[in-house]
């Protein structure tokens, strides 16, 4: 699956529709469709971005078991060409994550295993939210991206939960589309931790995120 872009709708609808399609004709047989690679041209920010829209497309629709991101490791120089995708660089003294294997990682970890339904209102077409709670429905996990030159102060609406503690832990990814990670500055584009103190009210709190941005939310 193609996600060069902060928007690879297109290649998300032909996914779906073929998952509808390969329904129709397997006449109930058993089956299962997996993603094993997000493709792009680049390494940047743009494809973190891209990478996290259509993470949470697939997380939203629940019938695709595995997700996968291509390519894991590019050796610094050796690869500059239109399969210049890696996660991970590496040169023979050091290795250094790029964007998209960022986001990777800020998936793995704030894991939770039950889908929360979304809907995002308003004019902005540039945020896009997924959202997962752990089984016994103390932690919830909201995910923000918001894919605009501009950054947007998100008002969070939540049924039925009532977090704990005053504070959220974040981890937030924000750059300019194009930057990325090099040898001389392998942290240029890396996810800032915080706490946020978020004055939880009638079960809403407003959060400013920032443009080009990948940001999770973690309630307790």
């Amino acid at each position: 699956m193609w996600t060069d872009g902060p928007r690879p709708a297109a290649d998300l609808a032909g996914m779906f529709s073929f998952y509808d399609a390969l329904d129709e004709i397997a006449d109930g047989a058993k089956h299962k469709v997996v993603v094993f690679e997000y493709n792009a041209g680049n390494h940047a920010q743009k494809r973190a971005l891209a990478n996290a829209l259509a993470t949470h497309a697939i997380e939203r629709d629940g019938r695709l078991p595995v997700v996968c991101s291509a390519n894991c490791l590019q050796p610094d120089g050796q690869n500059d060409n239109g399969w210049n995708q890696g996660l991970l660089f590496l040169n023979p003294s050091n290795v250094w994550l790029q964007p998209p294997g960022y986001v990777t990682k800020m998936l793995s970890r704030n894991y939770q295993p039950v889908a929360v339904p979304v809907e995002v209102t308003g004019k902005s077409v540039d945020i896009d939210v997924s959202a997962k709670r752990s089984e016994d429905g103390r932690t919830l996990v909201v995910q923000i991206v918001n894919c605009g030159g501009e950054p947007r102060s998100v008002r969070l609406h939540v049924d039925g939960f009532k977090p704990a503690r005053s504070s959220a832990l974040v981890e937030e990814l924000a750059s300019g589309l194009d930057d990325c990670n090099t040898a001389a500055e392998p942290l240029k584009v890396c996810p800032k931790q915080s706490e946020w103190h978020h004055e939880w009210k009638d079960g809403e709190a407003v959060y400013p995120v920032p443009a080009n941005s990948f940001t999770i939310l973690r309630f307790k």
